[in-house]
């Protein structure tokens, strides 16, 4: 029987596959329940686009949902009724919300993303693990608790929006903060009839509009350097 060090040494040429491919999986299986993502994982551990034209539509449908919601956050910033002071306080989730749709909008469905993928998986099972073993690095590690952190609050984001607009539903940059009688006491029975539906849409816009941007972001971006990182660091045992 190996013992854990000998396994954990044999995982490191295979980083991408033993470290982060299970947390892409689990991320991309909560993707295809929002539909907010082109592609899943098929069981022979590669990357494939979704051929259902419904869910292609749904996701299609979802990129210009976020390019309008963007919209309106920004216009509600620079012209809406909102003071100088809540104006910057919606700033700063303004430049998330526009940050995150610009990197998930693949409205032409380009396979480019998922493409990358599958080479670090083929270059990882061709040539890196046929290399001298080493031990996983620190970077390695550290990465892969950043990646379990993101996971974690990605999940919890939508709830904390959602429970902060039952409480606070003038919040800037979101919607009912567009209405200049947001929070006058004639205005607070849109909080109970129409607000509930409100809330629930903009937590549902979080949270496909976040999941599908760190799709690429972490998963792609992110790791992908960290897995040419540890690529370098092999060759170079290698050469040495």
């Amino acid at each position: 029987m190996s013992s854990p060090t000998t396994l954990r040494t044999s995982q490191a040429n295979a980083m991408y596959r033993a470290q982060f491919f299970p947390l892409l999986k689990f991320h991309f299986r909560i993707c295809n329940l929002l539909q907010c993502i082109p592609f899943k994982v098929e069981k022979s551990r590669r990357l494939r686009k979704i051929k259902s034209r419904f869910v292609l539509t749904i996701f299609r449908l979802q990129c210009v949902l976020s390019v309008a919601y963007c919209t309106s956050m920004f216009l509600n910033i620079t012209i809406g009724p909102l003071t100088t002071s809540g104006r910057l306080q919606g700033l700063g989730l303004f430049i998330a919300t526009l940050a995150s749709t610009i990197s998930r909008w693949n409205y032409s469905i380009d396979i480019g993303p998922v493409q990358i993928i599958n080479a670090f998986l083929d270059f990882e099972a061709g040539i890196i693990e046929s290399l001298p073993k080493v031990p996983i690095s620190m970077e390695t590690k550290a990465m892969k608790t950043f990646v379990y952190l993101v996971e974690f609050g990605v999940f919890l984001y939508p709830i904390l929006v959602f429970f902060l607009l039952r409480f606070i539903p003038c919040t800037p940059p979101f919607i009912l903060s567009m209405f200049a009688s947001c929070g006058r006491a004639e205005a607070m029975t849109l909080r109970h009839q129409v607000g509930l539906g409100v809330h629930i849409f903009e937590a549902w816009m979080s949270s496909h509009i976040q999941y599908s941007s760190l799709a690429l972001i972490v998963h792609i971006l992110l790791v992908g350097i960290s897995f040419l990182l540890n690529c370098l660091q092999l060759l170079n045992r290698y050469d040495n």
